[in-house]
């Protein structure tokens, strides 16, 4: 969620809908500066919508789009599943931030918040990308897009 506002105060994507976690927006509510820099222009905006849990969020053409709850970063972290015609891909977020955390996914970093429950949503995440042969789309490797198959999924 960090990169959603400008260090203006205008949302990045000013047509899109934030959705987020509420234990997330809570999160960063009781920071106040983080809640006037990201929650209050989102409000304002009148782009941020709440959640609870696991939640599709789109259905088209045979496809859907979920957030997924993927604690440990932060306690309302969510990662993101496209699923269409037995393929999916999995927007892993904060969850992979290097690739050592491939092949031994109870590696931490400084940023996680609970690094006990980073390791074990790595682990799960993981381990169901390579039972549905998922691709994971990580922002924070070197390549934007590791498939199932390959070394450490």
């Amino acid at each position: 969620m960090g990169w959603s506002v400008s260090p203006a105060g205008v949302p990045m994507f000013p047509e899109a809908e934030y959705v987020v976690q509420r234990t997330e927006v809570a999160r960063l509510a009781a920071d106040g500066p983080m809640r006037e820099y990201l929650i209050v222009p989102l409000q304002r905006a009148g782009l941020l919508r709440e959640i609870s849990g696991r939640r599709r969020l789109a259905d088209a053409g045979g496809g859907r789009i979920t957030a997924v709850p993927t604690p440990g970063h932060t306690a309302g972290h969510q990662s993101v599943l496209v699923e269409d015609r037995g393929r999916r891909l999995v927007s892993t977020g904060d969850v992979l931030v290097h690739a050592v955390q491939m092949v031994s996914p109870r590696v931490g970093y400084a940023l996680e918040d609970d690094r006990a429950v980073a390791a074990a949503t790595r682990v799960e995440l993981l381990a169901d990308a390579r039972r549905r042969g998922a691709t994971l789309a990580t922002a924070h490797l070197t390549r934007p897009f590791v498939g199932s198959g390959e070394a450490g999924v």
